[in-house]
């Protein structure tokens, strides 16, 4: 079984507990907020989350030439909160159990995401040993 197997399976089983009810949330709330002019620097951060929580194992999270503080504190203070404090919970629910811990540490990975997402893409992680990761 290669790695891209496992990461299929896994994101398979990652969907099946909670992803696609999340990445489909982040998509709706992309789609409300690109309605309007000003919110579309944030409905491209939604969108970004969206697809990282649709398919998390077998890509990493880095930082694009664009990355902003200033855009990341905005986001913290006015979305992000109530979210990383929900997915700190829903990743800490899982790593309760051994077979759940993989999967609590991508809730984790989220919440990382959520909390400052502006100036970063998704990258396809090539081998599982490649550590070259943001969060």
């Amino acid at each position: 079984m290669t790695q891209q197997d496992k990461w299929y399976f896994q994101n398979i089983l990652f969907g099946i507990l909670g992803g696609w009810i999340f990445a489909a949330i982040w998509f709706l709330m992309g789609a409300l907020f690109y309605i309007t002019f000003i919110g579309r620097p944030v409905a491209k951060c939604c969108f970004l989350i969206a697809r990282f929580a649709a398919r998390p194992y077998g890509r990493v999270v880095g930082v694009t030439g664009d990355y902003s503080y200033f855009g990341n504190i905005f986001w913290l203070l006015f979305i992000g909160v109530p979210w990383v404090f929900f997915f700190t919970f829903i990743g800490s629910l899982f790593t309760v159990t051994i077979v759940g811990v993989p999967i609590g540490h991508t809730y984790l990975r989220l919440a990382g995401l959520v909390a400052a997402p502006v100036g970063m893409q998704l990258e396809r992680q090539l081998e599982d040993w490649q550590w070259k990761r943001w969060f």
